[in-house]
């Protein structure tokens, strides 16, 4: 039976490149879904008259941009773990099956992709 990797730990010295894809993904996030008409996305919701306002940190356009190609040069299966561990987050299972790895092996994958970057210099 195998455990659990805690697909959330960063070791110390990937913590820099962690806080740029952290940017990267709020960078590459789809910012409203699709089946809102378009009519609807240039209203203001009024629960902001109860509700004190949300405020998100700010994203690095730039940083972005050039994370976005840092990842794209990355080897597939590390580019698709990285862009599964900071954008789409959806359940690791589908994702190890989908491309035939075990979830222990995901989390070394995530390490590896995180550890390319550093290498790289980005």
């Amino acid at each position: 039976m195998t455990t659990n990797p805690d697909f959330n730990y960063v070791p110390e010295d990937q913590k820099a490149i962690d806080a740029r894809l952290d940017n990267w993904s709020r960078y590459v996030a789809v910012k409203s879904p699709s089946w809102i008409s378009p009519i609807w996305k240039l209203g203001k919701s009024n629960g902001r008259q109860w509700h004190e306002p949300e405020f998100r940190p700010a994203c690095d356009v730039l940083d972005g941009m050039v994370m976005e190609t840092a990842v794209y040069k990355l080897p597939e299966l590390h580019r698709a773990a990285i862009r599964w561990a900071y954008v789409y987050k959806h359940h690791p299972a589908r994702f190890c099956q989908q491309h035939g790895i075990t979830k222990v092996s995901l989390g070394q994958v995530i390490a590896d992709g995180r550890r390319m970057l550093i290498n790289r210099r980005v």
